[in-house]
């Protein structure tokens, strides 16, 4: 479901975008649910993503500055070249937790033609260490000066019931999926 997931946030990777200033995602790719009758992609746990959409309906229905309706977004982004490195920076405000090293991905070519969501060129970089405020990704060496574009839970089945990679340590919120350049994470594509 990548496609849908792109095309819910007016092709930017992320909302709220400049196209959908007003609008929030109650984010539900970590509670997906094999098992249901009903089909993976309708879990049986509806609190969940109630309480996510009770969030989200505060911040922005309500203007309620006081709750924390999303996961983890970065503010920023720092490659170490020499050590092909890629670290991601959230608001030190927001702590976050890291719950498996895997759900990121880039793209081995600056081509975003190259990078379309179903390209052979996207490749796993595992989160190989993290602090209270930020992941560092590894990139591989054949790869590195090629990387432009970053996907994240980008997968059809992402991860399992909550445990994607990195949530928010308030109130366990996943960061949500997002396609986009890899050192601007608010521009959207092309980079």
């Amino acid at each position: 479901y990548p496609a849908i997931r792109w095309h819910q946030t007016a092709d930017y990777g992320y909302v709220p975008n400049p196209a959908m200033p007003n609008v929030f995602m109650a984010v539900a790719v970590d509670l997906g649910d094999p098992d249901s009758p009903y089909g993976s992609i309708h879990p049986r746990d509806k609190q969940d993503v109630a309480s996510r959409l009770v969030l989200g309906a505060r911040a922005i229905a309500y203007n309620d500055t006081e709750v924390t309706y999303q996961g983890p977004r970065p503010v920023s982004v720092t490659v170490v070249p020499e050590k092909w490195t890629v670290q991601r920076i959230y608001p030190r405000s927001l702590k976050i937790t890291v719950k498996s090293s895997d759900g990121f991905e880039v793209c081995c070519s600056p081509d975003l033609d190259k990078c379309s969501m179903t390209s052979s060129e996207w490749v796993a970089v595992p989160i190989v260490s993290s602090t209270s405020y930020s992941i560092t990704l590894q990139l591989q060496q054949n790869c590195w000066k090629d990387v432009t574009y970053i996907r994240y839970l980008w997968k059809l089945w992402p991860c399992d019931f909550q445990q994607c990679a990195v949530y928010s340590v308030e109130n366990n919120l996943p960061e949500p999926p997002f396609f986009g350049c890899m050192l601007e994470p608010d521009k959207k594509p092309p980079c």
